[in-house]
């Protein structure tokens, strides 16, 4: 089994304070930041790689380069405070979805203290929404019964998911279902012409270029 070393530096002002969380991992699966509950951070992430700008946004920072630009896939670490998480499960979700979309698979294996490590691939970053989309299906994979991955989706907008307390009430905001739907229908990823720079702050993208708040139009608070 491979060893993931995670940071405990956290000092994050997050809506959330239970639930599942990421940390994003360098070559050696060491994490760059303390585990984050928000996966709008990696929004941010991708804004300063983008623009060359370094940020810093409801106490998570980063700089410039801290990634390998080459890199062709990028590590994140995922844990539940007291469950052991399933790579197999996890890996079927995305690659539903991936295959889908046709795009490179993800891979997850388990790793130490019940954590799943996931290698997605950099088409996921190249715009808000997608880095946005991917971890919010890292977040829905935990519990997914096998069935039709859009059908689960709309269960947990109806009945909720243990794994992200709010993932209820945002995927039922008006138009994001419908969306998710047509992009699986038509096996296209979605708003193919939204951009990082669009966004001439990483606050501006933080809370308006992910996935359902680009969708809804409604930044989220």
């Amino acid at each position: 089994m491979r060893k993931v070393t995670l940071r405990t530096d956290k000092s994050f002002a997050e809506i959330y304070s239970s639930g599942l969380e990421y940390s994003l991992l360098n070559k050696d699966l060491v994490a760059y930041h303390a585990p984050v509950f928000c996966k709008d951070f990696f929004t941010d992430v991708f804004w300063s790689e983008s623009h060359k700008q370094a940020t810093t946004i409801h106490g998570f920072s980063w700089k410039p380069g801290m990634l390998d630009p080459r890199s062709s896939t990028f590590a994140m670490a995922l844990g539940y405070k007291g469950k052991t998480l399933n790579a197999g499960r996890i890996q079927a979700f995305l690659n539903a979805f991936e295959d889908r979309f046709r795009m490179p698979t993800s891979r997850a294996f388990e790793a130490n203290d019940g954590l799943v490590v996931v290698l997605f691939n950099k088409a996921w970053t190249v715009r808000p929404v997608l880095i946005s989309l991917v971890t919010a299906l890292m977040r829905l994979a935990p519990g997914w019964d096998g069935t039709g991955p859009v059908a689960f989706v709309r269960r947990i907008a109806s009945k909720g998911n243990p794994y992200g307390v709010y993932d209820s009430s945002e995927f039922s905001k008006a138009g994001v279902l419908t969306k998710l739907q047509e992009c699986w229908d038509s096996r296209s990823l979605p708003h193919p012409n939204q951009t990082y720079g669009q966004y001439d702050s990483p606050f501006k993208a933080h809370h308006s270029g992910g996935f359902i708040a680009f969708t809804t139009g409604r930044p989220t608070g």
